[in-house]
């Protein structure tokens, strides 16, 4: 079966490139960030899984919650200025895909 494939903005994919780059950044929000980043770029979970080293069930469950939540993302792209939408899908970003 193959999976949907994610749609992801430039600003969100700027964000998740950020996160995976920082040394601040705690090791399970790099690992998700770049789990997410190389959905974005139409690979199959289980290359992702392959790619990466992590359990296809991982990166699988991020795909998913990822397809939650498009709509929302989008939304919040929508409207407002370029910074306050930047801050408020960085703490979307952060809070449903690397803080769980």
């Amino acid at each position: 079966m193959v999976s949907p494939k994610i749609i992801m903005s430039a600003l969100s994919h700027q964000i998740l490139e950020k996160i995976s780059l920082q040394r601040t950044s705690s090791v399970r929000d790099v690992e998700r960030s770049k789990i997410l980043l190389r959905l974005s770029e139409g690979l199959s979970s289980d290359q992702v899984r392959k790619d990466l080293d992590k359990s296809w069930f991982k990166v699988q469950r991020l795909r998913d919650r990822w397809l939650s939540y498009e709509s929302i993302l989008s939304t919040i792209e929508a409207k407002g200025t370029a910074k306050a939408v930047s801050y408020e899908l960085t703490q979307k970003l952060t809070t449903h895909f690397c803080r769980q």
